[in-house]
């Protein structure tokens, strides 16, 4: 210990000695007040520096101050901009990272978006002056079927569609009558969803509006109509788990299991009077069943093709899709298949449009 006390006296006493020789020896005499404290205040940096350590034996020590002052000057100067340069890196990196923390949460939600909901182009057809919305729907592939359903809902397949129109709504009565000039249905009302329409009156429908509009429209396959129905999702219905009646036109007596019950009014509601699905697409489940094109085969889904399947070749029932208003949850569940004679008419039984790309 004390011969560290005395190898730290013998550094610092020469440092201390060479500051009060410069105090008071001749380097400050005739020299003012400002003058001597600029120098006491050189000495720390002078016997610190290297360029400047030898100041006290320098023939013209003002002279070699001033050039100290500079080299301090210039070393602080230089300091100064280190700091800024390292200042403005760090901003400039903050502002990249800033950057793409956008970019990357804009992406995010640019493709949970197209995954909620589909690009959506709008294509209108004239019935008779009657507007029919087309939404528009890109192919995809998803998983068809179920685990949980009838034996001919399963075994759950993979499906690939190519892309097509789709009506947002469900024809309605007055669009009917436009084409037909009957009026068939039981609930009465010109926004509400024709019903009492037999499969095979549908493709009359469609023939003739097709003549009026020269389009090519026709029934959904069942694998269309499944895609648009999901519309992205894979739980029961396209809403969840549940199917609530503010959510859908059922029988709501008769909920899903493990689900609440709710209203049943007992008759069609105007189309679009509950909220849609992702892709715009509005009564999916409820309000009326939907024909589609295929003929029913209760074994199909063992053997569908695995790309735009069109449904058995042959039989004696037609698919329907999406459950009515008198229906149960269950049948209105988005995998739910159902089929019937294509000359059979009944209150709960409608259909909506597609057409091709």
């Amino acid at each position: 210990m004390k011969s560290i006390t005395i190898l730290i006296l013998s550094l610092v006493l020469p440092i201390l000695a060479t500051a009060q020789w410069c105090y008071n020896s001749n380097f400050t005499k005739g020299k003012t007040a400002m003058q001597q404290k600029q120098y006491a205040q050189a000495i720390t940096f002078f016997t610190t520096s290297k360029q400047c350590s030898d100041w006290k034996n320098n023939p013209e020590p003002d002279k070699m101050i001033a050039q100290c002052k500079q080299l301090k000057t210039k070393q602080e100067e230089n300091e100064a901009h280190k700091q800024e340069r390292i200042r403005q890196e760090n901003e400039m990196q903050l502002e990249k990272e800033r950057l793409r923390k956008e970019e990357d949460a804009r992406l995010k939600a640019k493709q949970e978006e197209d995954v909620r909901k589909e690009p959506e182009r709008k294509r209108t057809a004239a019935i008779n002056g009657i507007s029919s919305e087309m939404v528009s729907i890109n192919g995809g592939t998803f998983l068809m079927g179920t685990i949980d359903g009838e034996s001919y809902e399963k075994p759950v397949h993979e499906v690939t569609v190519s892309g097509f129109y789709m009506g947002r709504y469900e024809v309605t009565q007055a669009q009917w009558k436009d084409v037909m000039g009957d009026k068939p249905s039981t609930f009465v009302g010109e926004n509400n969803p024709v019903e009492n329409v037999s499969w095979d009156d549908v493709q009359q429908f469609i023939q003739k509006l097709n003549e009026k509009t020269g389009e090519s429209y026709r029934l959904p396959t069942e694998a269309e109509w499944e895609y648009a129905c999901r519309a992205g999702s894979t739980t029961a219905f396209n809403t969840g788990d549940c199917l609530s009646t503010s959510e859908a036109n059922y029988d709501g007596n008769s909920p899903f299991t493990g689900c609440s019950k709710g209203e049943y009014r007992e008759k069609t509601m105007p189309v679009g009077s509950f909220s849609p699905n992702a892709w715009g697409l509005y009564d999916m489940h409820g309000n009326v069943r939907e024909w589609c094109s295929d003929w029913f085969d209760s074994e199909y889904y063992s053997h569908s093709q695995r790309t735009n399947p069109r449904g058995a070749s042959r039989g004696s029932n037609r698919v329907f899709r999406g459950g009515g208003w008198y229906s149960y949850a269950f049948n209105c569940r988005s995998a739910c298949r159902n089929n019937n004679s294509p000359v059979s008419r009944r209150n709960y039984m409608g259909f909506r449009l597609v057409s091709p790309k």
